[in-house]
This record gives C-alpha cells, structure tokens and sequence, in this order.
C-alpha cells in the first residue's frame, strides 16, 4: 500500500503545476479550454482533499462521489463548447442536467455517497469516450485543413479516451475483484493502474496548456 501511497503523492504532487499553468493561461484561451482549466483546478483541490482523508481517515468515498458527478457535468459542458452540433443544439448542457439527475439517483438509490460509486464510473466512461470519439468525427468532417496535431480539442479528447479506457477497465473490475479475488496485489495493481493512468494524463494537459499559445499560432 505504500506504493499506492507514493504514486498518489506523485499524482497530487504534479497536480499543483499543472493548474497554476493552466490559471496562468486562463485569459487567452478559448471557452472549451477555460473549462477543462476550471477541471483541472477542482480535480487539484479534490485529489488533494481525498489524499487527505484516506492518510489520515482511511477514508475518501464521499469527496470522489461528489466530485465525479461535477467532473462530469463540466466535461459535458466542454463538449458543448468543443463540437459544433453539440454548440448550437445546447447538447452538452443537456447531457451535463442528466448526467447530474443520474448521478443523484444513483447515490440515493443504488451506491450510497459512502461506497465506491462503479455503476456511476462505468457510465461516466463510456459517456466521456463517446463524445471523445463523436468529436474526432466532427473534427475530420467539418476542418480538412485544420493542423490536427496543434488543435488542443483534438489532444484533449485524446487524453479523455486514454484515461477514461485504462480506468474503466480497472473500475469496472473493482468489484468484482475485492468480491472475489481480494489479494492485496491484486487491490495494488487496480490502484496502481489508475493512478498511473492518471500521471500521464496530468501530464500531458499540462503540456498542452503550457504550449498552447504556439499551438494556437501553428493550428
């Protein structure tokens, strides 16, 4: 558990740049952009609160299945600012309303805030994969001369589909294995996953905001 522990703190750690990079790019970015800045400052607030109540309380249930339904509502909200259908229909608010609706129903009715919020997890990654990849298809249908690979909304649902297809296998099979295969190294290599899903994630966010102005002239 202390590797765990460490990979977390690495996590956390790197957190902390990345949205003060992010904050600092803040007034030229565009308003898809202003919005996953606004997630990666709440995620370096969250993790670092539920990195908190698990050293100290051995404890974070609740701090995650709050946050996963506000992280999901403001990625819903990207998308509405990232693809064009999803602009001028409101699509995204839309989806961010149900998304929030679903979540709430979920804690009362199915996983309590107290417990690990799978069913809500699994249906949070497919949803985010499915805009991912709606948006790749918009992306080459609607800009045949865009330069792609300086495009930030093409980068960021590429990191959304890398991080949200690692962990929703790792999710998806948490319960199954603490139900039926609970080895602390089985435990460790599902969390460690994850975490390590996530590092890479952070990172190359970070990147794209720290880059983004010359991506911006080069796009």
């Amino acid at each position: 558990m202390r590797f765990t522990y460490l990979l977390m703190y690495c996590s956390d750690f790197l957190l902390w740049p990345i949205a003060a990079i992010a904050v600092s790019r803040y007034n030229i970015l565009d308003q898809a952009a202003k919005i996953i800045c606004c997630l990666t400052v709440l995620t370096c607030f969250t993790e670092t609160i539920a990195l908190y109540y698990s050293h100290f309380y051995h404890f974070n249930m609740p701090v995650y299945a709050v946050f996963n339904i506000i992280q999901m509502a403001l990625i819903c909200v990207y998308f509405n600012y990232s693809i064009d259908i999803f602009y001028k229909k409101n699509l995204g608010y839309h989806f961010a309303c149900i998304s929030i609706i679903l979540g709430i129903l979920n804690l009362i009715y199915l996983q309590p805030i107290n417990s690990f919020n799978s069913y809500y997890l699994v249906f949070e990654s497919l949803g985010i994969i499915s805009m991912s990849l709606f948006s790749f298809f918009r992306l080459l249908l609607m800009h045949e001369q865009l330069r792609i690979k300086y495009y930030i909304h093409f980068w960021i649902p590429v990191c959304f589909v890398f991080f949200w297809s690692v962990t929703f296998l790792s999710w998806s099979l948490h319960d199954y294995i603490v139900l039926f295969h609970a080895s602390p190294l089985n435990i460790l290599i599902l969390e460690a996953l994850t975490v390590i899903a996530e590092i890479i994630t952070y990172s190359a966010i970070g990147f794209l905001f720290y880059y983004y102005p010359k991506m911006r002239e080069k796009c």
